[in-house]
């Protein structure tokens, strides 16, 4: 602790001051989005920006089975999602970063070309390939797409940290007889931590807040991932406000837990691996 405050003592007055402005408004939709939860409807219109008369905790009952299903829903996705992901980027980076094949330039820039489409193209062509394999209302629907679409920007940036690491850490691991396989596995890989916990952050921050995708290829309720689900909150007319900014204040939780976790690593990735 004294180490943190020794540190903030350095940073010059004027960018406390900025650094904190930023912090105001990055942290003040959250705080909103919680004094709004224990609102009434008269009361959310009456006073937007003040603080609730007393805490209604009745307004997270209505919700807080059908959000926790969501969540649950959405764990789901997002973790089989991050598997696919670091396991394939971490082997195509590590190919493309050690091996010599035929057409291996041509098919890095090929990949990183799919880059260059805009999402909102891809969704009918994607929409007909779910539909003729059958995979509305499936998991699969979701957890495929998230995946392939996050391959291409995370391969590049495995690749680019592989390739900046010394041969001579690989060459000697050969020559003790490991495989290539371990040299990922063993030396590779722990070296890349950072980077993986970055890939997975972004990889779960992608998926989780995603909307338009999930709204295409779900409509079951209890296949939607939480945030498709909170759309569909109130079409009866029976919630209140309060009751959904309740259900907004569950669903931020757990990414709040995650980045509790990881952001050591996140900023480790930042500030050291990506920036080779």
């Amino acid at each position: 602790m004294k180490k943190i405050f020794g540190e903030i003592k350095k940073i010059q007055p004027i960018s406390l001051v900025v650094l904190g402005i930023f912090a105001l408004i990055s942290l003040y939709p959250l705080f909103f989005t919680f004094i709004t939860s224990f609102k009434n409807n008269t009361e959310f219109y009456a006073n937007f920006f003040g603080f609730p008369s007393k805490l209604r905790w009745d307004n997270y009952l209505p919700v807080i089975g059908s959000v926790l299903l969501w969540l649950k829903n959405s764990a789901i996705y997002s973790g089989i999602t991050v598997i696919l992901v670091l396991i394939v980027t971490s082997l195509a980076g590590y190919a493309f970063a050690r091996f010599d094949f035929k057409m291996k330039n041509i098919l890095f820039y090929l990949m990183l070309s799919t880059m260059m489409l805009p999402g909102i193209l891809m969704l009918p062509a994607l929409y007909i390939e779910i539909v003729k394999f059958n995979w509305n209302n499936t998991i699969w629907a979701l957890i495929f797409p998230w995946t392939t679409g996050s391959i291409p920007a995370d391969v590049f940036i495995l690749r680019r940290f592989f390739a900046s690491e010394s041969v001579e850490v690989f060459e000697a691991a050969k020559i003790d007889g490991a495989s290539e396989l371990r040299i990922l596995v063993s030396i590779a890989l722990p070296l890349a931590r950072p980077i993986l916990s970055t890939i997975a952050i972004l990889s779960i921050l992608g998926t989780y807040n995603d909307l338009l995708w999930p709204l295409i290829v779900i409509s079951k309720d209890s296949l939607m991932p939480v945030n498709t689900g909170i759309l569909t909150l109130g079409g009866g007319g029976v919630l209140t406000i309060g009751n959904t900014f309740a259900a907004y204040v569950i669903a931020i939780l757990p990414m709040l837990i995650v980045f509790a976790f990881l952001a050591k690593q996140f900023v480790k990735a930042l500030t050291e691996g990506i920036v080779r």
